[in-house]
């Protein structure tokens, strides 16, 4: 079965999934600016389950992007390979394209922005 990631360029118009800090509670400051800063530029965000699940509805074009800080390989990687499959783009909250280790995926503190989002067809995990 084919399947493509979302269309949708313009944020505005993007249904976002993502995970909400669960083990790091010294990083729930951030993680509140960055949900409110993609919640006013997005149509929507929404937190169905897993990351790895989340990762799969965005290859399929359920959702036009995803973020969640501090993931780990087993979360990113398959969903991360469906995304590619699917023509879309997986990066760090830096812009860079996504290296998954073995460790819990870093990302760069207040490098997130609305436009970082699906007008750039990316998935930010």
């Amino acid at each position: 079965m084919a399947y493509s990631s979302s269309t949708i360029v313009e944020p505005e118009f993007a249904l976002i999934g993502t995970g909400f800090p669960f083990r790091a509670m010294s990083r729930l400051e951030e993680y509140k600016r960055q949900f409110g800063r993609v919640a006013r530029a997005t149509s929507g965000i929404r937190r169905p389950g897993a990351a790895a699940i989340d990762l799969a509805d965005v290859a399929v074009g359920r959702f036009d992007g995803f973020w969640e800080q501090q993931l780990s390989a087993w979360d990113i990687a398959a969903g991360a390979l469906l995304i590619r499959e699917a023509g879309g783009v997986v990066t760090d909250f830096s812009g860079r394209g996504l290296v998954i280790t073995t460790e819990a995926q870093r990302d760069t503190e207040g490098s997130m922005t609305s436009t970082d989002l699906p007008s750039r067809k990316r998935t930010l995990v």
